[in-house]
């Protein structure tokens, strides 16, 4: 395993604003690295290097690629924050397939020399159904509208192999953390004593503790060894009926009926997908690297996102 070992080194990060950047931030800032943004507002107030940028304008201040060292790209539309419109569905898909491929070409343009490239990417590649098979980095692709997403995405992500750029693809799970995201949304009614089950219960929850995918970005970035596609996945296979058992373990929860699938389609349409099926994905890859999970477990995970 090759590690860098200069820690001075200079990160861009794209959609560093959001739940998974501002961590990463945050903890790339410790390690030394110095940490840019590309955002639309460079008024905000921010301990990092703000530069402007505008998807839909194809602007950027190209000052921002200036000596850097590595390019993370985590923009893209959240999934779940509006009925998949058809007029959703493609913000949905350009906003990652553009935003990779306007680096790309921002990268060509300032002849910048990177050591990395690091994509986000999501276990959607598989497609959204429940089933028994457990999905590794060189299973198919599915034929469904995100399993077509993440398949354009990661397309884009890997030209920056034709620039000689060592490329690394983190297909991610649910992401669990107490400040955001899937999580609070899935116990937001625990305050009431409910944690109501979607559906059978019994589809797979590909999660990840948002501190472990943080060390993944951190050792895409410092393992030269590390390339391609990696399942950012706990080891731990999760459904909605053992995530229910593990929680009553450590706090009340009423007798609550599930919500049927028909309700949820119903109210979400398209998007009920995403809650209603999941299969188990592999994390073997990775740890092979080797990389060690602080929260493997769930139950490691809800003694400290339960905590106060």
């Amino acid at each position: 395993m090759i590690h860098v070992d200069n820690p001075k080194k200079v990160v861009l990060i794209a959609g560093g604003s959001g739940l998974v950047g501002k961590a990463l931030s945050q903890r790339l800032q410790e390690k030394g690295y110095e940490v840019r943004i590309l955002t639309r507002n460079i008024n905000q107030k921010s301990k990092y290097l703000l530069f402007h940028w505008d998807l839909d304008k194809n602007e950027m201040d190209s000052s921002a690629m200036a000596n850097i060292d590595f390019l993370i790209n985590l923009s893209g539309e959240n999934i779940s924050a509006k009925r998949w419109t058809n007029k959703q569905k493609a913000k949905i898909l350009t906003s990652r397939v553009h935003s990779t491929q306007f680096l790309y070409k921002s990268i060509l343009e300032t002849k910048t020399q990177l050591k990395a490239f690091v994509s986000a990417g999501a276990v959607g590649y598989y497609g959204t159904f429940t089933s028994n098979k457990v999905f590794v980095e060189t299973s198919n692709a599915g034929s469904d509208f995100l399993a077509k997403t993440c398949a354009q995405w990661e397309d884009a992500a890997f030209y920056f192999e034709k620039l000689n750029v060592r490329t690394v693809v983190l297909r991610t799970g649910v992401v669990f953390s107490k400040k955001g995201g899937a999580f609070p949304k899935m116990t937001t009614s625990l305050g009431l004593g409910i944690f109501p089950v979607l559906g059978n219960g019994r589809q797979a929850i590909p999660w990840i503790h948002i501190h472990d995918l943080v060390e993944m970005y951190c050792q895409a970035l410092e393992n030269e060894d590390m390339k391609a596609t990696y399942n950012a996945v706990a080891p731990q296979a999760v459904n909605y009926q053992l995530l229910k058992k593990e929680i009553r373990k450590r706090q009340f929860i009423f007798p609550f009926p599930s919500i049927p699938a028909f309700l949820l389609k119903f109210i979400l349409g398209e998007m009920a997908s995403i809650l209603l099926y999941g299969s188990i994905v592999s994390s073997k890859k990775i740890e092979e690297l080797p990389f060690n999970f602080r929260f493997a477990q769930i139950s490691d995970a809800l003694d400290e996102l339960l905590t106060r």
